[in-house]
């Protein structure tokens, strides 16, 4: 019997214990929700307020504030940049999830990795607790494949009433929305490019050529995150054109490419690759094509609030006949066994300054440049800097497709006539760097692949 009453005793203190531990872990967790909120309104978050991945649209029919988060603005995976949108996100949540609310996600032209998913559940495990009971419902506009199968892989780790909660939006049902948001409307809380993707009949959006990249983009199939003009006719060059006598130079036939253009603006299968295909069409053809339709657009892919910097920049670097003369000099020097002259201070200064340079345009692609533009950009430079590695067949160096691209992707709003030849000079050195760090300054692996497969 003293054993047993011993027994009795050892298990309702561990049970007391028990109940302690739980009850110190709860107030634990609770002290630490109140330190995100805080955290959260005291953190200086202008930059990322700035970008509009997240705001707070306004109220729906059953009084449920309506927060829209947009996928394509969601920053790069890095520590910093996801404790950010963390901190923002419990700052516009701490405004309104003391009562029921929706959560508007739009997946519209955004790439998720794996590694965003990790990222989702930290944060929600982390959130106050009101946060998460509140929800009345989570919408999910233009879901991927990917997005869908995500979520199906997590269902036995979310509750059914999260589920009963979640409602998915395709493409053509986007008109649909307002039956969850309503008074609110679609066309007033969301970015064109979303009421864009939603159109049933895509000519109804305008021309491809001479209009923006959005709605060149929103005219492309789904799976492509940049304009189809773009991706296919850089993937056909890249495919046979590499070493093509001075492509991008020669002009192509204006009678061919101008039945290329009615093509695409039919939107009727082109059928590129096909080489036996009686439209295959001649190479500089498809660059000119290219050209004319990154110098048509509404906005150059290097948007005009960036053209300045960009001519700033190239104030900074060796001009393109410059740095083509030394580079001639040095393959000169090295097939005679000699070595180029050039004083060390001359080649850290050049180093230097090329470093700066190459740390601000990645800067400015990152934060400045849309992710649609800067997806476009970098497919593009890319494939320039394969042509520059054939150039002993096509002629085509790095310095002579700066000169030729550079206008074509960026551009002055409003110009004045005098200032056109040095901003030209300016900018066509910005482009030679950016070819030759297109590696560094692009982060392939955070912004994902311009054409998403699992479509």
């Amino acid at each position: 019997e003293e054993e047993e009453d011993e027994e009795q005793d050892t298990k309702e203190e561990e049970e007391e214990e028990e109940e302690l531990d739980a009850e110190a872990l709860e107030n634990q967790k609770v002290i630490n929700e109140n330190a995100l909120v805080k955290e959260a309104r005291d953190a200086d978050l202008n930059k990322i307020e700035q970008s509009q991945v997240a705001y707070i649209a306004g109220k729906n029919f059953e009084g449920h504030s309506v927060l829209v988060v947009i996928g394509s603005r969601i920053p790069p995976v890095s520590e910093f940049r996801m404790l950010q949108l963390k901190l923002y996100v419990t700052r516009l949540l701490a405004k309104i999830a003391h009562k029921d609310y929706v959560i508007v996600y739009c997946h519209t032209n955004a790439y998720f990795s794996s590694s965003y998913f990790g990222w989702l559940q930290k944060v929600r495990d982390e959130m106050p607790r009101p946060f998460k009971k509140n929800l009345a419902s989570m919408i999910i506009v233009h879901p991927s494949l990917f997005i869908r199968a995500c979520f199906g892989f997590m269902r036995p780790f979310l509750s059914t009433k999260f589920w009963r909660k979640l409602v998915y939006i395709s493409s053509s049902q986007t008109t649909c929305l307002d039956d969850h948001i309503g008074p609110l409307r679609t066309k007033d809380i969301m970015p064109s490019f979303v009421i864009l993707a939603g159109q049933t009949d895509s000519r109804d959006l305008g021309p491809v050529f001479g209009s923006t990249l959005e709605i060149a983009l929103a005219r492309s199939p789904p799976q492509s995150r940049i304009p189809r003009v773009i991706y296919e006719c850089v993937s056909y060059l890249k495919s046979c054109a590499l070493e093509t006598d001075g492509l991008f130079r020669v002009p192509g036939s204006k009678t061919e490419i101008t039945e290329l253009r009615r093509l695409y603006e039919t939107d009727e299968d082109i059928r590129l690759f096909t080489t036996h295909d009686y439209r295959q069409p001649n190479h500089h053809n498809v660059a000119s094509l290219l050209k004319e339709f990154l110098r048509d657009l509404e906005e150059p892919l290097v948007p005009f609030k960036s053209y300045d910097a960009m001519v700033k920049l190239g104030g900074r670097l060796p001009a393109v006949q410059t740095e083509h003369r030394r580079l001639t000099a040095s393959a000169a020097a090295a097939a005679d066994g000699k070595e180029a002259v050039e004083t060390e201070e001359q080649s850290t200064t050049d180093v230097n300054d090329e470093m700066a340079v190459v740390q601000e345009l990645t800067r400015i692609m990152r934060d400045e440049v849309p992710q649609a533009h800067r997806l476009s950009l970098r497919y593009l430079i890319e494939f320039l800097v394969e042509l520059d590695k054939h150039s002993d067949k096509n002629r085509m160096k790095a310095s002579n497709l700066a000169m030729i691209m550079a206008p074509n992707i960026m551009r002055a709003k409003e110009q004045k006539p005098e200032d056109m030849l040095h901003e030209f000079h300016m900018i066509q050195r910005t482009m030679l760097c950016l070819i030759r760090n297109v590696g560094v300054i692009f982060d392939a692996e955070a912004d994902g692949p311009v054409h998403d497969d699992s479509e």
